[in-house]
């Protein structure tokens, strides 16, 4: 039976003090600064997301509103959102290349430095393994030269709570090495003596951190498993995690594989980004690192079979990507080789081809999202490569291994036939958005839903009007697309349709429902105050009703799913209160240096037709005018 190694990653962790408090979200505070992404590697790893904006407090938000934003990017908060101002992270200079660490090492709790902490001859020792283990792991894409060991410093305490506050840490850290250097390449190491109310061994910026360097915070562990983990981390990496899965839900009887399956963190003996302190990248951790080339990774969308090499091979096909809904399968070769020489003895977890996935349904935290699940095929031995010889079946797909050397490794994977064209839902449908009228066409958005079991590799956009024969005309777009700006026919059915291919080949047209777009030019509804006609042939109906009065309304009802106001916008207009069945929902500034008619100033969209009230009330004594309005239906 294999014996589990010990992660030094975690190692006498308990609680993880001061890091799991609620998040703020993302509207709580208002500022512009530098999105910082951290994990805190304790039993349970803790991402946070904190923007920093010079001298104020971070602001703390749920890392799932800033989704896909790398850390170092500037960002501003507003109104619960986050827009990135620049790009930022490693990736913005390029991760290949020599990397340049500088170690601080630090205490406070002291007179002198604590017994038992390695001297600094000690710690550059460890900071020059890691360019042995990136050198070896990259084929010498990345190495790692060592800057400097600053000697021993005690500085105030940075205590926080039975935690530490890490940005005091790095504060004082920077005082003591002075410039790190902003290169996308550069990283501070500050190890400190433990402090066990932390909860985690290491925690490290994921990419750049709130200077443009990347920092890691050593928790008086100075091992490789340890800091060649939060160098990953420096690099954008996330964890290499295990999987437990079982026969159902109640979890009665652990499998293989299944569709009840647990993470297990960290539990990837293969990765240094899992439990392993030496071992190979795998396959999707150099795609992620742009070192693995298009050729060395094949996607299959039918039953094949194919040729794996190791791994640790510099060549040839090294990664099978197998998706099947919303889980892709991940197929790599480990030989007992090289880095990987380990793997085969009674510690380690197998040679062979082992099998990992990645579940973009997790019901999880956020960390574990998008991070890779390692299979056990043989969860009694735990044993987790399947041998030559070896197969595995389930789920409506298998993985048979027909023969295996230190070459290679032939591999056959069964997936069901896939004749089904991708789904839309929501079918496409259009809802009015701002923009310049004119007498016959309307700005809208079309928005529509989209699923397949296999990637979206082409998707394109028609739109039909009522009484034409015509083929519809398809304009491509982009296949993440789920929306689009374009414009209606004004007073004509217009009906959108979406033809999406999937990459098996499966294609299939949807039509929305037609959408009727009414424009009136004139409306003559319920006018309260004092109200005249303003005539030019800049007006969509060639006049605009105007009023300089204060609170002067006008109120006007229909039947409709979508519908908008249109007004004219210069130097002489003021505010007004729009109000929806009764309730005010916005205030709309009319004010524009450069005169623009013809707007559709305000929206109103809803999921079904109903009758509603729209209510425009001059807040002021300047100009507010009612051009015209256009409604869905």
């Amino acid at each position: 039976m294999r014996l589990r190694m010990t992660s030094l990653i975690t190692a006498g962790a308990v609680a993880v003090a001061g890091l799991l408090a609620p998040p703020a979200t993302a509207g709580a505070a208002g500022a512009d600064g530098v999105l910082v992404r951290t994990i805190a590697d304790s039993p349970v790893p803790v991402e946070r997301v904190r923007v920093h904006a010079g001298s104020r407090t971070p602001v703390e938000i749920d890392p799932a509103a800033a989704a896909g934003i790398a850390s170092g990017t500037r960002v501003r908060l507003r109104g619960g959102t986050v827009t990135p101002l620049s790009s930022g992270g490693a990736s913005a200079f390029g991760i290949t290349g020599t990397h340049h660490v500088t170690v601080v090492p630090v205490y406070w709790a002291t007179t002198s430095v604590p017994s038992g902490q390695p001297t600094t001859a000690q710690l550059k020792t460890s900071a020059q393994a890691l360019d042995g283990y990136w050198n070896a792991a990259t084929a010498g894409k990345i190495r790692v030269a060592v800057a400097k060991v600053t000697a021993w410093k005690k500085i105030a305490s940075p205590a926080s709570g039975r935690c530490v506050d890490i940005d005091a840490l790095e504060t004082a850290a920077k005082r003591i090495s002075g410039s790190i250097g902003t290169s996308g390449r550069d990283h501070l190491i500050i190890y400190f003596p433990q402090v066990s109310g932390c909860g985690w061994s290491g925690l490290a910026t994921l990419g750049a951190g709130m200077s443009g360097d990347m920092v890691m915070w050593l928790n008086g562990s100075s091992h490789l498993q340890t800091i060649g983990h939060e160098f990953g981390h420096n690099l954008g990496l996330r964890h290499s995690n295990g999987a437990a899965c079982y026969n159902n839900a109640a979890h009665q009887v652990q499998v293989p594989l299944s569709l009840h399956c647990d993470v297990v963190g960290y539990d990837d003996e293969y990765d240094i980004m899992g439990s392993r302190a030496t071992g190979y990248l795998s396959a999707v951790h150099l795609g992620e690192l742009g070192l693995l080339p298009s050729s060395a990774s094949r996607r299959l969308v039918k039953t094949s079979t194919v040729t794996l090499a190791p791994v640790s091979a510099r060549s040839g096909l090294r990664q099978v990507v197998v998706p099947m809904g919303r889980r892709t399968y991940h197929l790599e070769y480990r030989t007992a080789v090289g880095l990987d020489a380990g793997v085969d003895d009674e510690y380690g977890p197998g040679a062979g081809v082992i099998v990992r996935y990645i579940d973009l349904s997790l019901n999880v935290p956020y960390e574990n999202w998008g991070e890779t699940q390692l299979v056990t095929f043989s969860p009694a031995s735990e044993r987790v490569a399947l041998a030559a010889g070896e197969s595995w079946s389930g789920l409506g797909m298998s993985f048979a291994v027909k023969a295996a050397s230190s070459t290679g490794a032939t591999v056959t994977i069964t997936q069901p036939a896939d004749v089904t064209a991708p789904t839309v839902n929501p079918k496409p449908r259009a809802v009015l958005r701002t923009g310049t009228v004119s007498t016959t066409v309307v700005p809208v958005q079309v928005q529509w839903g989209l699923r397949d079991t296999h990637e979206i590799t082409g998707l394109q956009l028609a739109r039909r009007l009522g009484g034409s024969t015509a083929a519809p005309s398809f304009v491509k777009l982009a296949t993440w697309e789920r929306g689009r700006a374009v414009t209606a026919t004004a007073n004509r059915s217009n009906t959108w349709l979406i033809k999406a291919t999937d990459e098996v080949g499966n294609t299939g047209v949807t039509s929305g429902a037609a959408t009727k777009v009414t424009l009136n030019k004139r409306p003559s509804k319920t006018y309260k105050g004092k109200w005249k006609t303003a005539k030019a042939a800049s007006y969509l109906g060639g006049s605009e009703q105007v009023t300089k009065a204060k609170n002067a309304s006008a109120r006007f009802t229909v039947t409709t799913r979508s519908i908008g106001w249109i007004a004219t916008k210069d130097k002489t207009r003021g505010k007004a209160a729009v109000y929806i069945d009764g309730k005010k929902v916005a205030t709309i500034n009319l004010y524009k240096s450069s005169r623009k008619t013809k707007q559709l100033v305000f929206t109103r969209s809803w999921s079904k037709p109903g009758k509603h009230t729209i209510t425009i009330v001059n807040l002021s004594k300047k100009t507010v005018g009612v051009d015209g309005l256009v409604h869905l239906s």
